[in-house]
């Protein structure tokens, strides 16, 4: 895949990932809330490995492995963290909860969109 590829698909992925988390917040039919879920599955699993092959590609043309120890470090720590905030948000309401996760992802998507033009070093690799 080539890198404007991979940009196109992990900024669509942001985009599309704050809005499915919206629909979690109206829904209380629950089949309609595990297909959700999966699909919630799927783009973060698209998302996932966009991101690792461009940072393996990164390790490569660096000669390092640092970049891909960033990546699963702050994959880690950004699941800990949000399950620890999220978790005490939707005590108080489970609305609210992915509210806030929905307009973190929007952030994420803004800050992608100011980032994504700076990989252009990968492109000589791919």
């Amino acid at each position: 895949m080539t890198l404007n590829k991979l940009k196109l698909v992990s900024t669509i992925t942001l985009l599309v990932y704050p809005f499915l988390f919206i629909f979690f917040i109206a829904n209380e039919v629950y089949y309609l809330f595990i297909i959700l879920f999966l699909f919630s599955g799927f783009f973060y699993g698209i998302l996932y490995g966009a991101a690792s092959k461009l940072f393996i590609t990164l390790n490569v043309l660096k000669k390092t492995s640092k970049y891909s120890g960033i990546l699963e470090s702050s994959t880690g720590l950004a699941f800990f963290i949000s399950q620890l905030f999220l978790g005490f948000i939707a005590d108080i309401n489970i609305g609210l909860a992915y509210l806030s996760l929905s307009l973190s992802l929007m952030v994420l998507f803004f800050i992608n969109l100011v980032f994504i033009r700076k990989f252009k070093e990968v492109e000589m690799i791919l």
